[in-house]
């Protein structure tokens, strides 16, 4: 079996606002809300002194999932939310999402990490289709 990478990723042509705009429509109608967001470049400059690329991280949840977790595992709190990073790459925009199943390594946790993962590719695959149908208009 092949191993499963740490994230869920996709970059994208698109600025940064455009980009969280497409990411908070996906993750919604898949069932996730922001919870919270943090202004990473935002906070090293302000704390630091120094400077990143324009980041930003969010914590999604589908309440569902987590209920479900929860009640599997009290435990699987400590794991929740799912974090998304957006970041500016210069005239792209990467966007990498948690996987669940490199966070979630038990087994009576399995199913829900599994409908997690697949859920938060479909809010990938919804960014790549809006990329593609702005490319036909």
């Amino acid at each position: 079996m092949e191993p499963i990478a740490i994230e869920i990723a996709i970059e994208i042509d698109m600025p940064m606002s455009q980009a969280v705009e497409s990411l908070t429509f996906n993750l919604k109608k898949e069932g996730f809300g922001i919870l919270t967001t943090i202004n990473l470049s935002g906070t090293l400059k302000e704390k630091l002194g120094v400077e990143i690329e324009d980041t930003l991280i969010f914590g999604a949840c589908n309440p569902t999932f987590a209920y479900e977790a929860i009640t599997i595992d009290a435990n699987a709190g400590l794991v929740l939310p799912c974090n998304v990073v957006v970041k500016n790459t210069g005239s792209k925009t990467t966007i990498s999402i948690a996987n669940p199943f490199d966070i979630i390594n038990q087994p009576n946790l399995q199913d829900v990490a599994s409908k997690a993962y697949k859920s938060l590719q479909n809010v990938i695959s919804g960014i790549k289709s809006e990329i593609s149908h702005e490319k036909e208009d």
